[in-house]
């Protein structure tokens, strides 16, 4: 009896190892405010890699760390993202949404973004603002506005809305990125507005949800297929 139970546990040790192995069935916990509002830092999320990645699917992938220091090793590590666009699309980014041979991708996802607000709209909107996290709202006396982080449809709710507008940053590009946007960038370029982008056959094009709090294919590029470690299902 001891044997079989011990030969039980043993192939059961195995058959979780492979499944580990071969990201038949992955667990990752949510690590950043990347992915709010859809997921919040903490999540933990169940992967596979028995599902291909399809237009606004939640990945786990492989990209280039930033590079912090001359001396670093560069290496590869795991992030996620949402697919936006796939090999041989051509994607465009207005006003920070994706629009991916010419219709809209991200339209019904639920996205955030910075939001500068000025001292009178900020006094304006105290009451409906004290429904933010603390970490959604950056003021700070020295500087002239305030950032808030928020949905556009917590923006439709705001006060004199016209006034309040997205934080428009332009593109890092600064040399710490290992990536395959740095000759592709222009000038004109922004976080917001962007393309448009042929994206390479056998690649896809990744954002995080919290459009302003995320290192994505923006500064990392292009991700290869062969990077993409598992697909979330949830």
């Amino acid at each position: 009896m001891q044997r079989i139970i011990l030969i039980a546990l043993t192939c059961l040790l195995i058959i979780l190892g492979l499944i580990r192995v071969f990201h038949i069935v992955d667990v990752y916990s949510v690590p950043t405010l990347s992915m709010e509002p859809n997921y919040k830092a903490g999540d933990v999320l169940l992967a596979t890699c028995l599902k291909s990645p399809d237009y606004n699917d939640v990945v786990a992938y492989k990209s280039m760390q930033i590079v912090t220091h001359p001396n670093s090793e560069p290496k590869k590590v795991t992030f996620l993202g949402r697919v936006v666009a796939q090999g041989n699309d051509t994607m465009k980014i207005i006003d920070g949404f994706t629009f991916v041979n010419g219709r809209p991708i991200d339209k019904d996802i639920n996205l955030k973004f910075n939001y500068i607000i000025h001292p009178n709209e900020l006094e304006l909107n105290r009451e409906i603002l004290n429904e933010l996290d603390a970490k959604d709202i950056f003021e700070k006396d020295e500087f002239p506005v305030t950032i808030i982080t928020i949905s556009p449809s917590f923006h439709d709710k705001l006060k004199n809305k016209d006034q309040i507008r997205k934080q428009n940053s332009k593109i890092r590009n600064d040399g710490r990125y290992l990536t395959s946007m740095s000759s592709k960038i222009k000038e004109e370029w922004s976080m917001n507005n962007l393309g448009p982008l042929i994206i390479p056959d056998k690649h896809y094009f990744i954002l995080g949800d919290n459009r302003n709090k995320t290192i994505d294919s923006r500064m990392r590029g292009f991700i290869s297929e062969d990077d993409i470690v598992s697909t979330v299902i949830e």
